[in-house]
């Protein structure tokens, strides 16, 4: 299309079906945006409220016995045999170097 309107020059009238579409006026997207904001602010609004109601809290009881702590859960760490067949495949290359 580039090609065409810098031979021929721009087209003096465009088919309905080429045309851009038209995009919405300002006036109809100004409501939706004041909308949108009036929510935002609510929610900001609610969310300070909370975070002052969680300050006002006590602050949780520290424990510095080891028995107290949340134990960490064992997760397997290499759940496909990814690393383990890399760590055996780098184990092989070196033992087939040392010969």
């Amino acid at each position: 299309m580039a090609e065409l309107v810098r031979c021929y020059g721009e087209p003096k009238q465009v088919p309905p079906e080429m045309q851009p579409a038209t995009t919405a006026k300002k006036e109809d997207l100004q409501p939706a945006m004041l909308q949108a904001l009036q929510a935002m602010h609510k929610e900001l609004i609610s969310l300070r409220e909370e975070v002052a109601q969680l300050r006002q809290l006590p602050p949780p009881p520290t424990s510095t016995k080891p028995s107290e702590l949340p134990q960490k859960t064992s997760t397997n760490d290499d759940p496909h045999g990814l690393r383990s067949l890399a760590r055996s495949m780098f184990e092989n290359q070196t033992n087939n170097k040392d010969r």
